[in-house]
């Protein structure tokens, strides 16, 4: 199995017009002899959260820091979202951050979740399934959405998919209702693998790994 590892991607933005990409470097003080990925950072900037494995089922982290550019300190497992052989993986988390999105990988079912807290100094609550997508197929994962918590991205290898993992998406009109309109985004998916979305804010762009051209 390859090890995977987390790498910070920093932007060259003078006069905040973004030019080019300097060469990634990976977060050493966050990287294990496990895998990391996964990642969501917070909107402030101040905390990361991420997947790892190492030695058992996956687990969800947290490291944080005093200013945006500075060095995260230790990991610290979110151990109230742990489950005993199950994975537990890709988080997302609001920008109030009091709602956290993931997925689970069961041995045989791959579920959307959600957990929520009544503070940021508080701890996550029992994380509870998203049904109404985790309906449409048993491989639904890494969840994202923008910032409003509106719009739902998401991948899996679900029927009625143009061919291996898709992407996915779902609206909805409050954060406290359900999602709806549920669909494939066939105008991007390909035949071979699309996954692990990341929209921007706003919902305008967005990032995702595809094999259509080889390797991802």
């Amino acid at each position: 199995m390859k090890t995977l590892i987390l790498v910070l991607l920093l932007a060259v933005c003078p006069c905040y017009a973004v030019t080019t990409w300097t060469t990634p470097v990976p977060l050493t003080e966050v990287n294990s002899q496990g895998e990391e990925w996964g990642p969501s950072l917070s909107s402030d900037g101040l905390t990361l959260y991420f997947s790892r494995i190492q030695g058992g089922p996956g687990r969800l982290f947290q490291a944080t820091r005093q200013q945006p550019s500075g060095d995260f300190s230790a990991p610290t497992e979110i151990t109230e979202l742990s489950l005993p052989s199950t994975d537990v993986l890709c988080p997302w988390v609001s920008p109030d951050n009091l709602r956290m999105y993931y997925h689970t990988e069961g041995s045989t079912r791959w579920s959307l979740m959600v957990s929520e807290r009544s503070s940021e100094d508080a701890q996550w609550s029992p994380g509870l399934p998203i049904s109404e997508i985790n309906a449409i197929g048993a491989n639904v994962q890494v969840p994202r959405l923008t910032a409003d918590e509106l719009t739902i991205f998401f991948s899996g290898r679900i029927d009625g998919g143009l061919g291996g993992h898709d992407i996915w998406m779902a609206t909805r009109s409050e954060i406290d209702e359900p999602f709806g309109q549920i669909r494939n985004l066939s105008e991007i998916n390909t035949a071979a693998h699309d996954l692990a979305p990341y929209p921007s804010p706003d919902g305008l762009d967005i990032y995702f790994v595809s094999q259509r051209y080889g390797d991802q």
